[in-house]
């Protein structure tokens, strides 16, 4: 195992193991999320305030569970993605999406203003807010661009113009 370097431009030889605590502050950070959402539904102002609203009193954990199924699940689907992949398709796709996106809140019968806040698509089920897709995809394209950057340039001094034009 000697070949192996912590370097970009050289090919991981084996697949390294998962990072067990890693894993286990995300499944224990999870854990704590949903169960203070199930302790709060049975509190009484919040489940008269779901039961006002919304046929059942569990409302809001059954959609935090739901939500949690999906990102877990997207989770392990990326999980099994290359990173140049990720890199070279998915990075790109996802800022142009997102500016799409944000763009469409405008449209009508598509956005969806809320106090006076043109910031949400009504999509059957839910409404989404695009700026939080903005969010993910602006800090997947600067680690990228990052890397990029580290990978060409090997002094600190040289980085430090870069970093001025990112923030432009």
């Amino acid at each position: 195992m000697s070949d192996f370097r912590f370097s970009p431009d050289q090919p991981v030889l084996q697949k390294q193991p998962a990072d067990a605590g890693l894993i286990a502050s995300i499944i224990l950070l999870w854990g704590l999320g949903l169960f203070t959402v199930l302790i709060a539904s049975f509190s009484s102002a919040n489940s008269n305030f779901a039961q006002q609203f919304f046929p059942d009193r569990y409302y809001f954990f059954k959609r935090q569970l739901i939500s949690s199924i999906i990102g877990f699940a997207g989770f392990f689907l990326f999980a099994h993605f290359k990173m140049s992949f990720i890199r070279k398709t998915l990075v790109p796709a996802l800022l142009l999406l997102s500016l799409v996106l944000c763009l469409m809140t405008h449209v009508p019968y598509i956005g969806e203003s809320r106090n006076n806040a043109a910031r949400w698509i009504r999509l059957p089920f839910t409404t989404f807010q695009p700026a939080e897709l903005a969010k993910l995809s602006l800090v997947l394209f600067f680690s990228n661009y990052f890397v990029r950057i580290r990978q060409n340039q090997h002094s600190w001094n040289s980085w430090i113009p870069e970093i001025g034009r990112a923030h432009v």
